[in-house]
């Protein structure tokens, strides 16, 4: 039998991503047998061994910065990331007595401590820069959330933190994912989310475990999951959905790189031209998609595309593109498809040449192919589908 460990990467607030990566465990009825982690993989970590998703949805969709961080919450008109920068200035970085009520509340030492799964987690010490990475047992009773704390003591932007007199930042600083605890555990299959954040991955490790390990998942997502030292509800829900659905993707329930589609709708081919598709008209990643409802959707995006007063003039610049120097055009295209804004429309162009010129369109050229890959792909399906 599988012996599965979860391992969560250190993040801030895109630690919900990884509350949604655990509910899509659940989802595929697999069992963990241990979790570890850094920072906020670490809190979450301690929750997962508790057992109680609703807990943890709860907790994540109600956290606010203000909540977790001592950063002045009367100064609600101020930028958050710069009442960090002030408190930086001014304390030597922010408190964090929020964050400790928190886990007081929601974290249960002996329920964690009788847990059958495994539990660990890495913080570092200051100015040593000495990492200590510690499973349930080898941390004192009742210091276990002093110890979280540590690990989630993300320097300088939170202030250090002190157990028996010795100083503590965040883990990251020396392992942000720590797969090397896994595999001192022999775990078969190990299951790693990176919140690519801000912090040292040790890579060799990881090709390590993908090389010895019976099953190896490394889930992240191909979207930004928002700054990791602001906490906002909104962006708590979009990336813990997008946790979820990046999960059962990986797992090969559903088809899709970024987006989420119903098994066996399109092609491998078709897929690439359907994502792109939808990137450039900026459907909902956070979405289930069948082929009926995301050719409806794209319909509907393209025709409001179309009706934008821009539309027609930004097509008008590329179709003012002469081809008869070949690098000159490429130059002045990718000038004019820099702002993101334009290159819907020129998806558009490309779809008006592959009709008209067929074969001889400038676009099959296979260097020009290259640099424009995502777009032709894009207009290639939307041609396939009759939608342009």
């Amino acid at each position: 039998m599988k012996k599965t460990a979860l391992v969560l990467s250190g993040g801030g607030s895109r630690g919900a991503y990884e509350i949604g990566v655990w509910k899509a465990l659940k989802t595929l009825g697999i069992q963990i047998d241990m979790v570890m982690g850094t920072s906020v993989g670490a809190i979450n970590g301690a929750m997962i061994v508790q057992d109680d998703l609703n807990l943890a949805e709860n907790l994540w969709l109600q956290l606010e910065t203000s909540m977790i961080f001592d950063i002045g919450e009367n100064e609600s008109h101020t930028d958050d990331t710069l009442l960090y920068a002030k408190e930086i200035i001014l304390h030597r970085g922010a408190g964090s007595s929020g964050l400790s009520e928190l886990l007081h509340k929601y974290i249960d030492e002996e329920r964690l401590r009788k847990s059958h799964m495994g539990y660990g987690l890495v913080t570092t010490e200051f100015p040593s820069f000495k990492e200590y990475s510690l499973y349930k047992n080898d941390i004192p009773k009742g210091r276990l959330i002093d110890y979280i704390m540590a690990s989630a003591s993300c320097f300088p932007a939170v202030r250090k933190y002190n157990i028996n007199g010795k100083s503590f930042i965040d883990g990251g600083y020396r392992d942000n994912l720590p797969v090397s605890m896994a595999m001192q555990q022999k775990a078969s299959r190990i299951i790693a989310v990176d919140l690519q954040a801000t912090g040292v991955i040790k890579q060799n490790v990881l090709n390590e475990a993908a090389d010895i390990c019976e099953e190896f998942h490394l889930i992240k997502s191909h979207l930004s999951l928002g700054n990791f030292l602001i906490f906002d509800k909104i962006n708590t829900t979009k990336i813990m959905t997008l946790g979820f659905l990046d999960t059962m993707r990986n797992f090969n329930k559903y088809d899709g790189k970024i987006y989420t589609f119903r098994k066996n709708n399109f092609t491998p081919h078709q897929l690439k031209g359907a994502e792109n598709a939808a990137d450039f008209l900026g459907l909902d990643p956070c979405l289930i998609y069948d082929r009926k409802n995301f050719i409806s959707l794209i319909q509907k995006q393209l025709k409001a595309f179309q009706n934008t007063p821009s539309f027609s003039e930004s097509l008008s610049q590329f179709k003012s593109v002469k081809w008869s120097d070949t690098k000159k055009s490429v130059d002045i295209i990718k000038s004019i498809v820099a702002d993101s804004d334009l290159r819907m429309s020129f998806v558009i162009y490309i779809s008006e040449s592959l009709k008209e010129n067929r074969e001889e369109s400038i676009f099959l050229n296979p260097s020009v192919f290259r640099l424009f890959c995502p777009e032709i792909q894009a207009a290639n399906f939307l041609i396939h589908q009759n939608l342009l």
